[in-house]
């Protein structure tokens, strides 16, 4: 039913896959990345590290999934096998720069393959974790959530919730006492790509 199409070389469009295969010359309809979802990528590449360096199963970024019929997928951010069943675990990052993540999206969505209008952020990720069969979400923030979203997360039993600071417990697990820790801000915007 559903078809995992597997890793994707991070954060490329067709164009630009199809330019890098065939070395052809940048066309005039392809875009760089905005600075928010640079923010966004470099958060993603810095979970995938985090994740293994904990040695979780699997670490796999940008992961699409497609509906055969209809031509519907889903994009997950990072997801990760669990060690014993190998049930999957889909992570769902969300880069802020100095506010709290909101509850409610700004333009509610109504994706292919949807039968009711999604208006906020964990309606979103408990809609896709049911698209990929995912066994639990995790949705990550490098800052806070607002208020309703720690209120309304009781409701969703497989969607778990990390902020900042249970980001800070991840980091220290992995880094050696004795050495400097950079705050994971310093971390994210160190990280360096191309695009």
């Amino acid at each position: 039913l559903f078809k995992d199409c597997g890793r994707h070389r991070p954060f490329l469009s067709t164009p630009q896959l199809h330019q890098i295969i065939n070395q052809q010359p940048q066309t005039s309809n392809m875009r760089p990345l905005s600075r928010t979802a640079k923010a966004g990528a470099k958060l993603e590449i810095w979970l995938e590290n985090l994740f293994q360096d904990l040695e979780y199963n699997n670490v796999q970024r940008n992961v699409h999934y497609h509906f055969q019929k209809n031509y519907i997928y889903r994009q997950v951010d990072l997801e990760y096998k669990t060690s014993i069943l190998k049930k999957t675990i889909m992570i769902e990052a969300k880069y802020s720069k100095n506010c709290k993540i909101r509850y409610k999206l700004r333009n509610p969505k109504n994706k292919a393959g949807q039968k009711i209008k999604i208006d906020n952020l964990l309606d979103e990720v408990e809609e896709r974790r049911l698209f990929v069969q995912a066994k639990k979400a995790i949705l990550i923030t490098n800052k806070e959530f607002e208020k309703k979203v720690y209120q309304a997360v009781n409701n969703y039993s497989r969607i778990e919730i990390y902020d900042l600071e249970q980001l800070r417990e991840l980091d220290k697990k992995r880094t050696p006492f004795w050495r400097k820790r950079k705050t994971i801000d310093e971390q994210i915007k160190s990280i360096n790509f191309l695009f």
